[in-house]
Parts: structure tokens; sequence; C-alpha cells
């Protein structure tokens, strides 16, 4: 949310598929803490951690797939905000930052086999 109370990035999900077991595993809430502990400790990303657009020819498996063109990505770079990572399922995420440009978060890269 912004200062202003407008919404700028949201994302909902059942929690179980982000902790890859049933809600009924007995480890289930231990894995849950977690991942909310994980969560909050490295969803800020550092520079040096970012994702590194690479071409198709020379991508490997694993590598983020971008969900922005190069330029859009290299404008948000130079822009300054920060990058956020979250999980979007237990073997992978999204890497989020905000467009000043139209005023929400933007989804720059998934991450995830």
């Amino acid at each position: 949310m912004s200062d202003q109370g407008k919404l700028l990035y949201s994302y909902a999900s059942p929690l179980s598929p982000h902790i890859g077991m049933d809600i009924n595993h007995p480890q289930w809430a231990t894995e849950a803490r977690r991942f909310a502990d994980d969560t909050v400790a490295y969803t800020l990303v550092r520079k040096n951690d970012r994702p590194v657009p690479k071409a198709r020819s020379v991508a490997e498996e694993g590598d983020p797939i971008f969900k922005v063109s190069l330029n859009i990505y290299k404008r948000l770079m130079a822009s300054g905000q920060p990058m956020l990572y979250h999980s979007t399922y237990y073997e992978g995420g999204q890497y989020v930052v905000f467009d000043p440009e139209i005023g929400k978060a933007r989804v720059v890269a998934e991450s995830g086999l």
C-alpha cells in the first residue's frame, strides 16, 4: 500500500503449496513457521543478488524467467527502487519491483523448476 492507501501489489495463495506438504503432516506447523521466518528475512533482494537477464540461447534450467522486457528491467533497476522476492510455491517465487512510471509494482521475473 502507498502512504495514501493505494494498493501497489498484492499476492494471495494457500500456504500448503509454499511449504510443499499437506496441512495434516506432523511437521506442517514447524515448516509453516520456517516459511514465514524466511519470507521476512529474505524478501528484500540485495543488489548483488538480483536476477541477471540472459539470452535464451545461454539460459540454463533454473534461471529466472523474465516477465518484462530488457528495457523495462533496466529502467526499473536504474530507478533505485528496492526489489522484493517472495515464494509462490515451495520451489519457486517471483521478483517484484515498484514501477514509478505506472504507479504499481511489477513482477519482473519468476524463478523455480
